[in-house]
């Protein structure tokens, strides 16, 4: 196993690589402060593994699809989250997702 594989399977935050698809169950957010101090969502995710981990995002899109009003997720949905992009360039592609309990 490379250094940067272990360093991914043993970080609590979740990082997907441009092109890469994850499916996850979804496990809700709470706001916290990201690296510059600033409010963000943070949203918890358990990985097939029985990890949860945590995704920092400002991403419209995904904000949006989590939405605890009108969001197309809720809590303990399983989601297919693909990225496509690097840094501020970055769009994801969210859909049902299919691992079980």
């Amino acid at each position: 196993m490379s250094l940067k594989q272990w360093a991914k399977e043993n970080s609590k935050f979740l990082k997907i690589e441009d092109g890469e698809t994850i499916n996850v169950q979804y496990l809700g957010y709470v706001m916290s402060l990201n690296q510059n101090q600033e409010e963000v969502p943070s949203f918890k995710f358990k990985t097939p593994e029985g990890k949860t981990q945590i995704m920092q995002t400002r991403n419209q899109s995904f904000i949006e699809a989590f939405d605890e009003n009108d969001g197309r997720f809720k809590k303990n949905d399983h989601v297919c989250i693909t990225r496509h992009g690097v840094q501020k360039q970055t769009t994801y592609q969210i859909e049902a997702g299919t691992i079980g309990d």
